[in-house]
């Protein structure tokens, strides 16, 4: 799957520039290749090591006391979700392009609730009960910065409307050999363990 993306309007800075997947809530758990184990942004990531992950969908959630966008991850090469009674059947998304990062990687979000559950509700015990897990593939996500109580984004970490290429593979999981998919032998590129 790859995508071009232009707009009229090049200086509108973007909250996130990628895709909002619904998949099947029996994957739930999620192995990625990335920036982790704690949340990361652009402009929060110096924390966050790139590596090999593994979590639940219901961990991968930042829960804040006012329910809020949470949960990226920066710098992923790629994710598979698999069910967790048998974790040879699931899912992997492969980062094949992104010219906003130069690289084959992309931001990554897995939560069991979208984003209008989150606006909606004032407090955690409010957001309702799901039945599906939402993925967000992106080719990128801007900063938090501090705006609440400093400063706004600093502008290098902003997602401007440009020009921009995004593109992933989706693969069965079992089609690699399971959730095993720390091996070179699915053809990844050799950038892969650059960062």
């Amino acid at each position: 799957f790859a995508s071009a993306v232009n707009s009229n309007n090049h200086s509108l800075a973007l909250g996130r520039l990628g895709y909002t997947l619904q998949v099947n809530p029996v994957l739930d758990r999620v192995k990625y290749y990335g920036r982790g184990p704690v949340e990361n942004y652009r402009d929060r990531k110096a924390c966050a090591f790139v590596g090999l992950y593994e979590n639940t969908v219901a961990g991968m959630m930042t829960n804040y006391t006012k329910p809020q966008e949470n949960g990226k991850h920066e710098a992923v090469r790629w994710l598979s979700m698999t069910a967790g009674d048998d974790s040879d059947k699931g899912v992997l998304f492969v980062a094949t392009t992104n010219s906003i990062a130069s690289q084959p990687q992309m931001s990554i979000g897995v939560q069991a609730y979208d984003d209008n559950d989150l606006l909606l509700a004032g407090h955690p015990y409010q957001l309702p009960e799901s039945d599906a897990t939402f993925v967000h593939l992106d080719a990128g996500v801007t900063g938090l910065g501090g705006n609440s109580c400093g400063p706004s984004t600093m502008p290098e970490d902003r997602i401007m409307a440009v020009p921009t290429t995004f593109g992933f593979m989706i693969r069965r999981a079992d089609a690699v050999g399971g959730a095993k998919i720390a091996s070179p032998n699915i053809g990844m590129p050799q950038t892969i363990m650059n960062f």
